[in-house]
């Protein structure tokens, strides 16, 4: 599994959770874990840290959470570290975050606990953020 994309674990997770491949998740996969996708193209740049010029993938996905996150556009030209410094950033993926797995969770097969009991505990873990 280490050697699998987050794209591809995903997908290992949601067949093993939906074998029968009609959920919304796995027919929009892209779409639906797109803000997923983002948040670990930031989480790679973030552990792989370098200081050679910032590849295309990482300015785009930055681009994405600027405007995730109601920011200024023209903050591209100042190093791409500075938009981890924003709170509406890390409110965005916070939020992210939390809405990828409640997704995951809502799969009715899956069910360990109540859907409702892993939101309460989700939201107030963020608390005082507010799930859209």
């Amino acid at each position: 599994m280490r050697e699998m994309s987050i794209g591809e674990k995903l997908q290992a997770l949601l067949l093993i959770v939906c074998p029968e491949q009609t959920h919304k998740l796995i027919i929009d996969f892209e779409s639906e874990f797109s803000t997923v996708f983002v948040l670990n193209t930031l989480r790679n740049a973030i552990v792989h840290h370098d200081f050679d010029k910032p590849s295309e993938f990482l300015l785009s996905a930055c681009d994405a959470v600027r405007a995730a996150a109601g920011l200024s556009a023209s903050s591209r030209h100042g190093p791409w570290e500075e938009i981890l410094s924003q709170p509406p950033v890390a409110e965005w993926a916070c939020k992210s975050a939390a809405l990828a797995v409640l997704q995951i969770e809502s799969i009715e097969k899956q069910r360990k606990i109540h859907p409702l009991a892993t939101r309460d505990a989700v939201v107030s873990a963020i608390s005082p953020l507010k799930l859209s």
